[in-house]
This record gives structure tokens, C-alpha cells and sequence, in this order.
């Protein structure tokens, strides 16, 4: 610690100048997404979306890789859910992917994010029967997010 200081007051008192440091404030803002997921016909199989838009701006970002892990953070290494690729659709920054869970409850799905920008993202879904059941030719609904949140680095 009192070697980083150094430098700073070596800087700021001998020559004047101030160390440059870029405020918070200043550094890209990252990425942020949002997962939807509909429950298909098949119990605990859904069909899902995520959104993936610049944080600060809201736009979509498209062009990148997306792999999807689903956990459930009340049980930590409980379920073994593979990770699935999630494809770009013709939706810019819209992302779909399908996935197998083993049971209804809260899931966190990582997101992590490759090519022209790197992130690993984090949304929790509460998923319950029926969430979306497109078997009887319903439209389907979202289920409810519990938190979104963007892990620091």
C-alpha cells in the first residue's frame, strides 16, 4: 500500500501534476440481460430468450457468443444442467436457447458472453408448472425475474 502512495504523492507534490485516474463513472458500463422462458409441452423443457443490451444505453448488442449455465443458488452443485449455446436470432441482441431442468423453484442463468465484448452475466427466473405452457395453445407468460444482477469483476 505505501508503495502505490508513493508514486501518487511523487507525482502530485514534486512535479505538480496530478496522477490521472479515471473516475467509476467513466469505465464502460458492460452489459446487462434479461432471460425469458416459457415452459414448452414438455414438463421442464423451455424454450428461452435473453436480451443482451449495453447497460448504459440499452441497446442491443449482437455478434456474440452466449453460453447459458442454469444453477439453482438454494441448492449449489445439486443439478449438473449442462451449458447450452444460445443462437442469435433475427432480432438484433436477442439470443434463444433451449434447456432441460430437473425441477421447478428459483434458477440463476449464467450468461457468459463472448466475441466483440466479454461479460459473464447473471439472471435468477422463479420458475413453477406452467409457466408459459405452450402445450394447450396458450400464448404463454414470463415468469417472474427475482433479481438481475451483473456479477463484479
Amino acid at each position: 500500500m505505501i508503495m502505490m502512495l508513493r508514486p501518487i504523492f511523487f507525482s502530485t507534490v514534486l512535479l505538480g501534476v496530478p496522477l490521472a485516474v479515471p473516475p467509476a463513472a467513466a469505465q464502460a458500463a458492460g452489459l446487462a440481460g434479461r432471460v425469458n422462458c416459457v415452459e414448452t409441452n414438455q414438463k421442464l423443457d423451455y424454450a428461452c430468450t435473453v436480451r443482451i443490451a449495453d447497460a448504459a444505453s440499452n441497446e442491443v448488442v449482437g455478434g456474440l457468443a452466449v453460453q447459458v449455465k442454469a444453477g439453482m443458488p438454494s441448492m449449489p452443485m445439486a443439478h449438473n444442467i449442462a451449458p447450452v449455446a444460445a443462437r442469435e436470432t433475427q432480432a438484433p441482441g436477442v439470443y434463444a436457447f433451449s434447456i432441460k431442468l430437473d425441477m421447478y423453484g428459483k434458477w440463476a442463468f449464467s450468461m457468459h458472453i463472448s466475441g466483440p465484448r466479454q461479460e459473464l452475466l447473471v439472471d435468477m427466473l422463479d420458475l413453477s408448472p406452467g409457466d408459459g405452457d405452450l402445450g394447450a395453445g396458450g400464448h404463454g407468460h414470463h415468469p417472474a425475474h427475482s433479481s438481475s444482477t451483473r456479477p463484479s469483476e
